[in-house]
């Protein structure tokens, strides 16, 4: 009998994977390197495969394969080099027919018509070898893809042909023209399925893969939804992704908004931000719990002015009495140094959420469990972010927590590529292991602080700035600090920088000692004409530009 080939022979390299869902993400999937996509947690996969005149071309074999995200939400576009053009992978999380599902747009972007497959394989992209395959037979009711009665894949219309087996690949079959057979019954380790598909030049078609365990659950997620999750289901229907690509960049942006001079660092950031609110759901149950990783997600999200988020997760945590520590002494001080800056940051986090006060003796408890751990380095950074959370109540207090423990270790724009090198073509870090959301959260602190400093009694605008940057635009929109809420931008006068900045809260001083060591300003909004760094100006000015 003839096996498949394990996925590591199959698909010769995992470079991770990347996740798309719904805002809701109540029925998350993972999308690898190549378009290979499936739920999370299930232990089957759906791949693509274009025949063209001259060979099938199969995405993980393809030294072509170009991987993107569109805009800033979890819409991942795949693209493979075919004849005369490319082929065209899009996954995505969407609501269609009242229902969530992962929506798979397949355009044949060629001036040649082709032929798809849509492959059913029996592993799960991230899932463990112990549970591969199907559970139930799997077979073809007319446009709806079962295993057993449980629907896995919704297709537009009947396919042209298609085929099962759990005795042998039929990849093989597929790339020798032979006629496909449903052969039953194929379930098991073994099992896999094609569907093949004529798909015309400049044409698109879309599948839709449901999500394990959705039978009875509606939209929401609460049960009294349909028995069959399929019924009435339509790819067609479904939104396109430039549609929800554009849904995903305003419910990003309806937070701060963030442009660097370098406009590749503007789109990683704003895509991690995204995954922050994908994982921001389950964000409290890790806070609650202390678990590793939960501080670095709240500080970006709070970071990324997203407050809704902020307050959901502030409150899970204030309703909890941590009486241990989950992981590290650093991961406890994490959450306090998190915690300060998101209740403090937001007066409608005070409003929707606990009360400060709460959040005071839930901080000062976890400080306490840091210091009993012994580490000096972790003890500072907690005690620094209680400082900034009980300011407001005990400036006193504040102070004598502060003392002698000196300012927070600044970051350098290279540390920031460093992380940004991390990151997958689809914007997602985490390797081998998969989209990890603390990673996409560490990254997004770390460029909002090359932005805003606020950790001190001054709001420093810009603490860094590299040479690099000179003549980039800088602009930064609502976003929240513990002074209150800062918008600047900075434009280019020759080789000088003007800053206008708009702050509703303090009073506080604004500096920005990287461009004007001397400048100073106590007003909440304004615009001054900096006098730039010496060291970074040319030795003369080129005609027509000035100094002054």
């Amino acid at each position: 009998m003839m096996e498949l080939d394990t996925r590591a022979v199959e698909r010769p390299r995992d470079a991770g994977w990347a996740e798309v869902a719904t805002l809701a993400g109540r029925c998350p999937a993972r999308v690898d390197w190549a378009g290979l996509v499936s739920s999370a947690g299930a232990g089957w996969s759906v791949d693509w495969w274009v025949g063209a005149d001259d060979r099938w071309y199969l995405p993980a074999r393809e030294p072509t394969i170009r991987q993107r995200r569109r805009g800033a939400g979890p819409v991942i576009e795949t693209t493979m080099r075919i004849p005369s053009g490319d082929a065209r992978h899009v996954a995505y999380g969407a609501l269609t027919g009242g229902r969530e599902a992962t929506v798979i747009e397949i355009t044949n972007d060629s001036p040649v018509p082709v032929a798809l497959a849509v492959a059913l394989r029996p592993y799960g992209v991230g899932s463990s070898s112990a549970s591969c395959g199907f559970d139930a037979p799997l077979h073809l009711d007319r446009t709806v893809v079962r295993a057993g009665p449980t629907p896995l894949l919704v297709l537009p219309r009947p396919p042209s042909h298609a085929g099962a087996s759990n005795r042998r690949d039929l990849l093989p079959a597929v790339q020798a023209g032979e006629d496909l057979a449903w052969e039953a019954p194929a379930s098991g380790r073994t099992a896999n399925a094609v569907v093949l598909f004529p798909l015309p030049h400049r044409t698109s078609l879309r599948v839709l893969v449901l999500s394990p365990g959705l039978a009875g659950r509606d939209a929401r997620g609460e049960t009294g939804g349909p028995t069959d999750p399929s019924a009435g289901l339509d790819p067609r229907s479904a939104p396109d992704p430039d549609a929800v690509a554009r849904g995903w960049t305003s419910v990003v942006e309806a937070g701060a908004r963030f442009e660097l001079p370098d406009p590749g660092l503007t789109e990683l950031t704003n895509g991690a931000r995204a995954r922050l609110l994908l994982a921001a759901p389950s964000l409290g149950r890790g806070l609650a719990a202390l678990e590793p990783g939960s501080g670095a997600v709240l500080a970006a999200l709070a970071a990324g002015g997203h407050g809704l988020e902020v307050a959901t997760a502030l409150a899970a945590l204030a309703d909890a009495f941590p009486t241990r520590l989950a992981a590290g002494p650093l991961d406890g001080a994490e959450i306090v140094a998190a915690l300060a800056l998101a209740a403090t940051a937001f007066g409608r986090v005070r409003e929707q959420g606990p009360p400060l006060a709460r959040l005071v003796e839930t901080g000062a408890q976890i400080t306490h469990l840091v210091e009993r751990s012994g580490s000096a380095e972790a003890t500072a950074m907690a005690k620094r972010g209680l400082a900034q959370l009980v300011r407001t109540l005990d400036p006193v207090g504040a102070d004598r927590l502060e003392a002698g423990l000196g300012p927070p270790p600044a970051v350098s724009l290279a540390q920031v590529n460093d992380l940004a090198a991390l990151a997958s073509p689809a914007g997602a870090w985490g390797g081998a292991q998969g989209d990890d959301p603390v990673a996409a959260g560490r990254f997004v602190t770390a460029a909002r602080s090359m932005l805003i400093d606020d950790s001190g009694p001054d709001l420093v605008l810009l603490p860094q700035f590299p040479s690099s940057w000179r003549g980039g635009v800088v602009e930064v929109r609502d976003a929240p600090t513990r002074h209150g809420r800062l918008s600047f931008a900075i434009r280019w006068h020759g080789y000088r920088p003007a800053l206008l900045w708009q702050l509703d809260g303090g009073p506080v001083d604004l500096r920005s000692p990287a461009l004007d060591p001397g400048w100073v300003a106590g007003q909440p909004r304004g615009e001054a004409l900096l006098s730039g760094s010496a060291d970074d100006l040319p030795l003369a000015p080129q005609p027509g530009d000035s100094f002054s």
